[in-house]
C-alpha cells in the first residue's frame, strides 16, 4: 500500500510548514506602492544600465545609446536571424562605451 501513497510519509512535514507559511505571510495584495515623480533622488548613477539581445553594430543609433552609459551587453554569441547582431560583431562597439560583454552560449 506505501507504493500507492501520493505524498511520501516523509514529506508530509515539510508540506505542513508549507502551508503554515502560507498562512502567515502577508498578501501581495496589501501591499502598497507609491512613487513620488516630484522628488529629485538626484543625478542618474548608470549602475544597471545595459543591454539585453537588443544591439547590433548600427542600431540603435549612438545617439540614442551613448547618453545612456551602458555597463553591460549579454547577448548570444552570434544572432542567425540579423547580420551583425551577435557579441563577436557588437564587441568593439560594447568596448568603446565601456562596456562588459556577457556571452550567453546557451542563446545559440
Amino acid at each position: 500500500m506505501e507504493d500507492c501513497d501520493i505524498i511520501p510519509v516523509r514529506s508530509i512535514p515539510l508540506l505542513l510548514a508549507c502551508i503554515g507559511a502560507a498562512l502567515v505571510s502577508p498578501s501581495i495584495a496589501d501591499e502598497v506602492v507609491r512613487i513620488d515623480l516630484a522628488s529629485d533622488q538626484g543625478p542618474a548613477t548608470y549602475r544597471a544600465s545595459g543591454f539585453l539581445h537588443a544591439m547590433s553594430v548600427l542600431e540603435p543609433s549612438a545617439a540614442l545609446v551613448d547618453p545612456l552609459k551602458p555597463k553591460l551587453f549579454r547577448m548570444a554569441s552570434e544572432d542567425w536571424h540579423s547580420r551583425g547582431a551577435g557579441a563577436w560583431a557588437c564587441y568593439g562597439r560594447a568596448k568603446r562605451l565601456g562596456a562588459r560583454m556577457q556571452i550567453v552560449i546557451s542563446d545559440v
